[in-house]
């Protein structure tokens, strides 16, 4: 498995401070995929069920990820469409550029 260096930097400290070592292997290689979203979907649920409304607006505040778009919802909607267009299209050729597993 390739590791970026920074992200093995982090990974090794949460393990270290979550006390439980070996915790993204253990994640990544002995829970089924669908096991493993179950489980971070409940994880997100109970963090979301202990945020206070304060608590929202002051992420919306200072957390770049949840400010709304910059873009239109019309134009991306519009991108969206013209891309999908254009993949059926390759897809009925033969020229798909979506990769199958």
């Amino acid at each position: 498995m390739v590791v970026r260096e920074g992200v093995n930097k982090i990974v090794e400290r949460i393990e270290r401070e979550s006390g439980v070592p070996g915790l993204v292997s253990l994640l990544a290689e002995r829970l089924t995929p669908t096991d493993l979203q179950s489980l971070l979907l409940e994880a997100y649920r109970l963090r979301c069920s202990r945020r206070q409304p304060a608590d929202v607006l002051s992420s919306y505040e200072s957390d770049r990820f949840v400010h709304p778009s910059a873009l239109s919802p019309r134009r991306l909607l519009s991108w969206e469409q013209t891309a999908l267009s254009v993949e059926m299209k390759a897809s009925f050729t033969g020229k798909s550029s979506v990769v199958s597993a």
